[in-house]
């Protein structure tokens, strides 16, 4: 008997109730079993989803915590440049006010 015919005996046969009722049984259990995987697949990944939100979390206030000390370096290097830039171009105007003094001697 091939596959075909198998099948097809299948087909015309008719099952009782106790055997539908066990097969219908066996699919849901099945079908249970899938479903309860399935939640805990779930649940498993939203704990991921927290602990991965956490963990972006902290490193954010780390960094945050490493930026602003920098931050505040930076801006007073950069009140320091200016000031250097000032002092710079006065010099620059004092040495040519010499070189003038000098080629007029």
């Amino acid at each position: 008997m091939d596959y075909t015919d198998r099948i097809l005996i299948k087909l015309r046969r008719q099952y009782s109730e106790s055997e539908t009722v066990a097969a219908l049984s066996k699919k849901v259990t099945d079908i249970e079993v899938e479903n309860g995987k399935l939640l805990s697949e779930i649940h498993y990944l939203e704990h991921q989803e927290i602990e991965i939100k956490s963990t972006k979390r902290d490193k954010l206030e780390t960094l945050k915590k490493e930026a602003i000390p920098s931050l505040k370096g930076t801006q007073k290097l950069k009140k320091e440049n200016v000031s250097l830039k000032q002092q710079r171009s006065d010099l620059m105007y004092q040495v040519l006010m010499l070189k003038q003094k000098y080629e007029n001697l």
